[in-house]
C-alpha cells in the first residue's frame, strides 16, 4: 500500500537519523527516527484514517506516545512527543490529575477516539530520550514491526553505504584465521565510490564465519545508520543474504546473534554476520537453514555429521570449499537501491602448512642461538572463545625454538598443546572446551 507524500508523519523534515532494524543494546530498533533539527514543536499528523487506541506519558522509553490503528489494521506509533494535540492533551491532564502522577496511560477501544488522515495529533519533542527527534514505527495486524518505507514513502537518498571492515571468525576447534584461533578484523580499502577492496589474501581453515562492518547515510544529514540489505558471494555464487523488512517483537533480543556480540563487547565495533547463527530465529535471512553462509574446509565432514542441526546434502546449510584460493564479494544496499561492494580472496590452507611456514620464517640466528638468557620470563594467557580456549604464550626474549606447552585442566591429566609461532617471542595454541571445564588451569 502506498501512502501519499501529504501523509508523511511530520512537517519537521523528510530526513531520517536512524533506520529500521538497527542495533540497540538487547533489541532491534523497530522504526525510523526523523530529524527535527535539535528542536521541539514540529507538527505530527495521522498518516491515515483510524482510531487512537493509546495515549501515554512516561519519563522513560518513548516518553509521550500515541498508538494509532488505521482502518486497514496497521498500527502506527509516534514516540518522544513534547505534547499532544489540545483534545488529547486535555484527556491526559485529567488522568494525571486523577492519579496525581506524571506517568499515565489511557487505552481506548477502536472507534472511540477517531482521527482523519492528515489530522494534527501532537508535536515533536524529546520526552523519554536524549536529543529531539520523532520515532515513527508501524506494525502489522500481528503486531510485528515492519520497515515504514514498505508503505511507499520516499526520501532523497543518493548516498551508497560505507564499508569499513570485515571480521573473520573461527567457529570451532581446529579452525584458524591467518594461523590464529581468534576472530580477526581486516580494514577495507576504498577504491572509488561504492567499491572497496580487501588488500590481502586471508588464510583460513575449518568452519569460518564472515561479518561486515558498514553504515549508511542519506542526503541532508551526517547521521549514520544501518544498511538495509547484504549479499555474500563466494566464487560468484550467492551463498547468503539478509534484508531487514519485518520481525516479531519476541525475537528482538536475537539481534545479538544477528550482529557479532563478542566483537562489540571487545570494542571492535558492530559487525553484521554474513551467516545464519544457531539459535537465531529472526526472519531476515536467505537461505534460512542453520549455518547458511558458514564457510567450511577440512579433510572430512565427520564432525558436522554429528550435528542434528545440519543437513550436509542441503543447499540451506554451510558452504563447503576446496583447499585453494577463493574469491569473495560482499554487497551492501540501502532501501533506495544505492549499493557498495567489497571484493577479496580467501585461501583455504590447513594449520599444519601454516605451522611449517611459520617455523621456516623464524630467524636462523635465533633458532640456532645459544647466547639467549638462561631464564627468559614466559607467560601464558587464556582467552575463552565459543568452543575453545585460546592460549597466548609470550617470552621476554626471542626463543630458539617453539616452546612445548602442556596444561592440566580441572586437575585432569596433562594435555600437550601444539603452538603456532606468531613471532620468535609470541606463540598461540588452543584446546577444546569440554563438559565440566571451569577454566582452572595449570601450565
Amino acid at each position: 500500500m502506498c501512502i501519499s507524500d501529504s501523509c508523511w508523519p511530520t512537517d519537521a523534515s523528510r530526513i531520517i537519523t536512524s533506520s529500521f532494524g538497527e542495533y540497540r543494546p538487547g533489541h532491534i530498533h523497530g522504526g525510523i527516527d526523523i530529524k527535527t533539527w535539535d528542536k521541539e514543536g514540529y507538527k505530527v499528523f495521522a498518516i491515515g484514517d483510524g482510531s487512537v487506541v493509546l495515549l501515554e506519558t512516561s519519563p522513560y522509553g518513548y516518553g509521550r506516545t500515541i498508538h494509532l490503528v488505521l482502518r486497514n489494521g496497521i498500527k502506527v506509533i509516534y514516540g518522544h512527543l513534547s505534547r499532544f494535540s489540545d483534545s488529547f492533551q486535555h484527556l491526559i491532564q485529567k488522568e494525571q490529575e486523577r492519579k496525581r502522577r506524571f506517568a499515565v496511560k489511557l487505552v481506548f477501544k477502536s472507534g472511540v477516539l477517531t482521527v482523519s488522515k492528515g489530522e494534527l495529533i501532537g508535536y515533536t519533542g524529546s520526552s523519554g530520550s536524549g536529543a529531539p527527534h520523532l520515532h515513527f514505527e508501524v506494525r502489522d495486524s500481528k503486531n510485528r514491526p515492519f520497515n515504514p518505507f514498505l508503505l511507499g514513502y520516499y526520501i532523497q537518498d543518493t548516498v551508497p553505504p560505507t564499508l569499513k571492515a570485515i571480521a573473520v571468525s573461527p567457529l570451532s576447534f581446529g579452525s584458524h584465521v591467518d594461523g590464529d584461533f581468534k576472530p580477526e578484523v581486516f580494514p577495507l580499502q576504498k577504491i572509488e565510490k561504492g567499491r572497496y577492496l580487501l588488500p590481502k589474501t586471508i588464510r583460513v581453515w575449518g568452519r569460518i564465519g564472515i561479518a561486515l562492518s558498514a553504515f549508511d547515510r542519506a542526503d541532508g544529514a551526517a547521521n549514520k545508520f544501518s544498511v538495509y540489505k547484504t549479499r555474500f558471494f563466494v566464487d560468484g555464487k550467492l551463498v547468503f543474504s539478509s534484508q531487514y523488512d519485518r520481525f516479531s517483537l519476541n525475537k528482538s533480543r536475537e539481534i545479538n546473534l544477528d550482529r557479532d556480540y563478542r566483537l562489540h563487547q571487545w570494542g571492535l565495533g558492530l559487525f553484521q554476520k554474513l551467516y545464519h547463527d544457531a539459535g537465531n530465529e529472526l526472519p531476515f535471512y536467505k537461505p534460512t537453514g542453520i549455518e547458511a553462509g558458514v564457510l567450511c574446509c577440512w579433510d572430512g565432514k565427520e564432525t558436522l555429521k554429528q550435528s542434528p542441526l545440519i543437513n550436509l546434502e542441503s543447499e540451506e546449510g554451510p558452504v563447503f570449499l576446496e583447499k585453494s584460493i577463493h574469491s569473495i564479494r560482499i554487497e551492501a544496499l540501502d532501501y533506495f537501491g544505492n549499493i557498495s561492494e567489497a571484493t577479496g580472496k580467501l585461501e583455504m590452507i590447513p594449520l599444519s602448512e601454516i605451522w611449517v611456514s611459520a617455523i621456516s620464517h623464524m630467524p636462523s640466528q635465533i633458532k640456532n642461538s645459544t647466547s639467549m638468557e638462561k631464564n627468559p620470563l614466559i607467560t601464558v594467557k587464556k582467552q575463552f572463545l565459543d568452543e575453545t580456549i585460546r592460549l597466548f604464550v609470550q617470552s621476554t626474549q626471542p626463543l630458539p625454538a617453539v616452546p612445548h606447552l602442556s596444561v592440566r585442566i580441572n586437575s585432569w591429566k596433562r594435555t600437550f598443546v601444539p603452538l603456532i609461532p606468531r613471532s620468535n617471542k609470541e606463540f598461540v595454541g588452543e584446546i577444546p572446551i569440554e563438559e565440566g571445564v571451569d577454566g582452572t588451569m595449570i601450565t
